[in-house]
This record gives structure tokens, sequence and C-alpha cells, in this order.
């Protein structure tokens, strides 16, 4: 299915390059950057020094979660059948309860520094990096792997049906190399620890790892100085790039139901910087 969906994307790809290669050359842009100048070539025709193209991917905790809790579950432990958590995803769990709760409960997840969940993780990244690096881009470039979403994971996940690791269908999906909502039960270290495990030659177009903490909490004395200790571990781990949404549970909620004073009001997204205020209601409750 992976490679399946790959050789779709790199198609679509390759017909896009080319009809923006003949339909919307850029030749600005290519008069700023390094070799379009030098070899009389449009950027859009390879003639920049570096001709990469980004790949971003969405989903990744939820894909880890999901393949650890069947293999947990169904394989090691044989507590569900294939064909009752077949059945049970078909039915978005209703009359399935105790499917679920297993699948939530008693799976591991990405972003607790579990061992069994983070080795799946390690080996979707690898997987997808080397079902791309089979190919170049029209331009002659490589594809590099990014784990960012922008607002994709809520859009997407409306369209998403349920999946193995107890997620009922609808909801947002897990946000860049995030884990997802609600299931780091660990703490912050552990939820960075699991992503600084990631194989940063898989991640060359970067990941968004976006982490809430409560206004609240780093008023008190000290707090900050851990707030420091927990970016420079992650670093020295190998992390690759962390962003903080600093802002109380309750002015979230007040922003919400009172459009007046979200107007101001910054958050991290997957990816970039947005208002409160412009973004669609179950983004903002994700």
């Amino acid at each position: 299915q992976l490679n399946f969906m790959v050789d779709r994307s790199v198609d679509a790809e390759l017909a896009y390059d080319q009809a923006h290669k003949e339909l919307h050359p850029i030749p600005l842009l290519s008069a700023l950057l390094a070799g379009p100048m030098e070899k009389g070539k449009d950027l859009t025709e390879g003639g920049a020094i570096y001709n990469s193209s980004g790949i971003w991917v969405v989903g990744l905790a939820d894909v880890v979660d999901s393949l650890a809790s069947l293999k947990k579950l169904v394989f090691f432990e044989k507590r569900v059948s294939a064909k009752e958590m077949q059945d049970a995803l078909k039915a978005d769990f209703k009359g399935y309860e105790k499917v679920q709760a297993a699948c939530l409960s008693r799976a591991p997840k990405y972003g607790n520094d579990d061992p069994e969940a983070d080795e799946i993780a390690v080996k979707v990244v690898e997987e997808v990096d080397r079902a791309y690096g089979k190919y170049t881009n029209y331009r002659g470039g490589p594809y590099h792997i990014g784990y960012w979403t922008m607002t994709m994971h809520t859009g997407y996940g409306r369209l998403t049906s349920a999946f193995p690791s107890g997620r009922k269908k609808g909801k947002a999906l897990a946000s860049g190399a995030t884990p997802v909502s609600g299931v780091a039960r660990k703490g912050p270290s552990a939820a960075l620890s699991s992503t600084a495990k990631l194989p940063s030659p898989g991640l060359a177009n970067s990941i968004a790892n976006n982490h809430k903490i409560p206004a609240s909490l780093l008023k008190e004395p000290g707090k900050m100085k851990v707030l420091e200790q927990l970016v420079r571990g992650f670093f020295r781990k190998g992390g690759l790039q962390v962003q903080f949404v600093v802002a109380d549970k309750n002015m979230l909620v007040d922003a919400m139901n009172n459009p007046e004073l979200a107007k101001d009001l910054l958050v991290r997204v997957s990816g970039y910087t947005a208002y409160f205020g412009d973004l669609t209601r179950e983004m903002q409750e994700e």
C-alpha cells in the first residue's frame, strides 16, 4: 500500500512540475538563487544547484499507534481476532466498546518513550524514506520527507474512518510528528524522547513538533529553568525541532466563545503560527 501511494504521488508530482515548467516559469525567483543565471535555465527546468522536492506526510503517530495495537492485541496477545478488529472498525466501535478500550489502554503508544511503539515509528519513517528514495523528481533532484500538516490533520481526519489505535471516525489526526493528542501520559520528557528517536536522514523536509504548556505553570518559580532543560535534553538526544503553545486551557476556551478575545491571540499550528480567531472550530478544539 505504501509503495502504491508513493507511486501515485510521484506520478502526480511529475505531471505538476512539467505543467509548471511549460505554463508558469519563475524567472524572478530563478534570478535570486544560485545556478539558473549561470546555466541559463529556469528553476522549473532544474537550473538551481539544489533540486530536491519536499514531501509532507500526515498521520505518523496514528499509523504508529495503529500498527502497535494490531501487533500487540491481534498477533501477540490474540486478545482480539483480526475479524473482530475489522468488524469493530467498520462499526466505528459501536457495539465493540471493549475492543476500543483495549486499543486505547493496553496497546503501546508513541509519545511515552515506549520502545515497542517508538521502534515502529522509526521503521515507518525509514520505510517512507526508502519508498521515495527510488525516485527522482522532474528536475533530477531527490525527494525529502517531512512530517508537518498545517491544518490538514483536521481535514483529513474528517474523511478518515476508525483506526486500530482506538481513534473514532472523523477525529483529527495527529499534528506533524507530535504524538496523538491525549496519549502522551508520561509527560513532555517522554513525548520529546520518542520524537528524538526518529531517524534524521528520513526527516530532511523537517517536522512540526508541537507541545502545549500551560502559561500558569511557567509563572511558578523555577519552571522556566525546567522548560530550558527539557529543550536542551531533547536536542542532546538528537531532536530536530520543537515549538510550544504557551496558553492556559481556560484562555483558549474563552477565546473560542468570545471571538473578540481571539483577535490578537497567536498559537502554533503544525508548521506555522496563526491567529487563534482565524482557525476553524475543529482546529481551535484540537
